[in-house]
């Protein structure tokens, strides 16, 4: 339901001493005209008019008077007030309960034409370079080395809570940095050796990049590990944007990137598949209203991912591109 609240809005506008300024050049103009007209009529003697004639200069004398008064008074106003002035005026503004907002075009209807990608455990198995490297790290700091399904469990959020996650719960904050700074400098020696895309990915790109889709890439990962993983396994792919973990500036679930790649795509975000393996990524997808779509192929297993209620859940990336088939299919007949 749309309702109204009364709300007030500045605006600027000409000081009236403006217009008053401009009425005082007119009543000089028209005083001097007058005695111009009454000058001709005495020289012709009156016109008829008689000894009343002598009395109509002092009229034209008085609206020329009146004339420089009002530019008078007004110069003095618009010093004071300057000649453009700001004004405060009601106005009525709607308000929307976006619980309430519904679908009102086709294209609300979750039209895809963009598709975001996850990376790690999405487009690229990358788990076995991130243990290797996080147990070497751990090792080096005297903490026993984890099994992989620790690892799996603990992606999604950036090296950092990963390294959190596999440290002994009891180790101190600082403790965490150093180990999360030892964790960017051994992966970043190591995190090509084994990374490798899924099976299916390269041929779904492919697929998806003949149906005009735009594709983006967005990943809690470092952002030069992103970019550089992702130039490596699809050099040949034009993405409209590929970013990674920045620092100062929010990661998933955080829309505020979404909305970034958005503009890129120039689409609104609900014209935009998420297409990821965590319940990290869901959320993103619905904080930033868009189609949510969970791989099971990755680091999470169905039953991890139902929970966050994704609006499809798909088991190999051919089914990516038949369930985004069907739903543009469903668009146009609609």
């Amino acid at each position: 339901m749309t309702k109204t609240e009364n709300t007030t809005t500045t605006r600027k506008r000409l000081n009236p001493a403006v217009y008053s300024l401009l009425t005082g050049v007119v009543f000089i103009i028209i005083g001097f005209l007058w005695n111009q007209v009454v000058d001709i009529l005495i020289d012709i003697e009156g016109f008829g008019l008689g000894d009343i004639i002598y009395l109509l200069p002092y009229a034209g004398y008085a609206v020329i008077g009146l004339g420089v008064l009002l530019i008078f008074v007004n110069i003095i106003r618009m010093v004071i007030t300057k000649p453009v002035v700001k004004e405060v005026v009601p106005v009525k503004k709607k308000v929307v309960n976006p619980e309430e907002i519904k679908e009102t075009s086709k294209f609300e209807k979750k039209f895809v034409k963009g598709l975001i990608f996850d990376l790690d455990g999405t487009l690229l198995h990358t788990l076995d370079d991130l243990a290797d490297a996080g147990n070497n790290v751990l090792a080096t700091l005297g903490y026993p080395i984890q099994d992989a399904e620790l690892f799996r469990i603990s992606l999604g959020n950036g090296l950092r809570n990963l390294m959190k996650n596999v440290l002994p719960p009891e180790v101190s904050e600082e403790e965490v940095d150093k180990a999360y700074q030892g964790m960017v400098q051994m992966y970043a020696q190591n995190y090509m050796n084994k990374t490798k895309a899924y099976p299916g990915i390269q041929e779904m790109i492919e697929q998806l990049a003949k149906r005009g889709y735009l594709m983006a890439v967005v990943s809690n990962k470092k952002d030069e590990f992103t970019k550089e993983l992702v130039k490596v396994n699809f050099p040949d792919v034009l993405f409209v944007d590929v970013i990674g973990d920045q620092e100062g500036v929010p990661r998933k679930p955080d829309p505020s990137l979404a909305r970034v790649v958005s503009d890129k795509m120039m689409l609104p975000t609900n014209q935009i598949a998420m297409i990821g393996d965590s319940e990290v990524d869901i959320m993103w997808a619905k904080n930033a209203n868009m189609y949510s779509f969970a791989v099971t192929w990755g680091y999470r297993t169905e039953e991890e991912l139902k929970p966050v209620h994704p609006n499809v859940i798909v088991t190999s990336p051919q089914e990516v591109v038949m369930k985004l088939d069907m739903i543009n299919t469903q668009f146009e007949e609609a």
